[in-house]
């Protein structure tokens, strides 16, 4: 049997009781809602109505657009994946026995949040998880080598943009050999940091972001998830036209909505947004790591390049065609329209869930 969209969503508003300012769902959200939560709600709302006929299922909290006080960066209600529930007459002594409804109802995590409402939330369905990369959005800007700045969603395969090497603790420019994530439509949830120097970079929580290690000297850099910076933090920034290396501090951190994910990855596994140094890694809380992982793929393009020059040495003399001195064959190897996450990072992502200590994972 088909069932519409709009018609699954008012059966689903029709067995809860929520307020009026929760009941609404953007249309450009609703389906990505009703797939990761409303299956699992209205299996308990069936149970519910076998346990207790005169009651019915209701929702305290469910999808939160926008930012809340009171609730943490990472909650899983920003991304439709968690409700408080209760039942209709609220009775606390049926707590107990709706959580184990819940449980059966297949969501993941159920547990007691206060004594009037149990939480429960579901594994991520799509690439808005955690586990499926960091980005930055399309609004972004890198300074590029040739001059000037450019937004992330118009650099391509091959450019030359602002890194940070951390062997010599130096700005340098490095080419975009991939993109590990591509997306200039899809909408998620950001953190936007605000420094000190005026800088401001939205990443995503699980993203890589250099600072100073705290009570360490200039040279004790380290890379953390942007969901677990603190204020005070000292974060790398690049000033005077990317001449210049700085420390600014972090003085805020909010949580924000915003269009696009882009996650290019350079030589170097580094690279400047928005003027603040980022790792182009995520999900894994540790450079060295991460960057190693990527080693195959680097010398790939590595060979890729060289044949390329080879090729352009003996054409040359055959050809007044223009090519691509920067990147070789790299330009032409991958497109630049190529959406969604790389085949080769998601087969990473799935194998650190099993090789990787859990400690240096990000886990909403």
């Amino acid at each position: 049997m088909v069932i519409r969209l709009e018609e699954l969503l008012e059966d689903f508003l029709d067995m809860t009781t929520q307020s009026a300012e929760h009941a609404t769902v953007p249309h450009r959200l609703l389906e990505d809602f009703l797939g990761r939560c409303v299956e699992k709600l209205k299996a308990l709302a069936i149970s519910v109505m076998n346990q207790w006929p005169s009651l019915k299922l209701r929702v305290v909290d469910g999808w939160i657009e926008n930012v809340r006080p009171g609730y943490p960066n990472d909650s899983l209600h920003y991304e439709g994946r968690a409700v408080d529930i209760t039942t209709s007459d609220r009775d606390r002594s049926k707590i107990g026995m709706l959580a184990r409804l819940a449980v059966e109802a297949g969501f993941d995590w159920v547990y007691y949040e206060t004594k009037a409402h149990i939480h429960c939330s579901v594994k991520s369905e799509s690439s808005q998880g955690a586990r499926t990369g960091g980005c930055f959005t399309n609004e972004g800007t890198v300074t590029v080598e040739s001059g000037g700045r450019k937004k992330l969603s118009d650099v391509r395969l091959g450019d030359r943009v602002l890194s940070y090497d951390t062997g010599s603790d130096k700005l340098v420019y490095s080419e975009v050999i991939m993109f590990l994530d591509r997306d200039t439509t899809d909408r998620k949830q950001f953190l936007r940091l605000g420094l000190s120097g005026g800088q401001v970079l939205t990443v995503t929580p699980q993203h890589l972001v250099m600072r100073n290690k705290p009570n360490g000297t200039d040279q004790d850099v380290e890379a953390v998830f942007a969901a677990h910076l603190n204020p005070s933090d000292q974060l790398l920034v690049a000033e005077s036209n990317g001449t210049k290396l700085v420390r600014r501090t972090l003085l805020s951190s909010e949580l924000v909505l915003d269009t696009g994910v882009i996650a290019p990855l350079t030589s170097v596994g580094t690279i400047v947004v928005d003027d603040v140094v980022a790792s182009c890694y995520a999900v894994i809380e540790s450079q060295s790591i991460a960057h190693f992982a990527f080693a195959p793929l680097r010398a790939i393009k590595s060979v890729e390049a060289g044949l390329g020059a080879v090729g352009r040495f003996f054409a040359s003399p055959f050809s007044s065609s223009p090519t691509n001195a920067t990147s070789g064959l790299a330009t032409n190897a991958v497109s630049d329209d190529v959406n969604g996450v790389h085949w080769y990072p998601k087969t990473l992502y799935f194998l650190s869930n099993h090789f990787i200590p859990s400690y240096l994972l990000y886990d909403q």
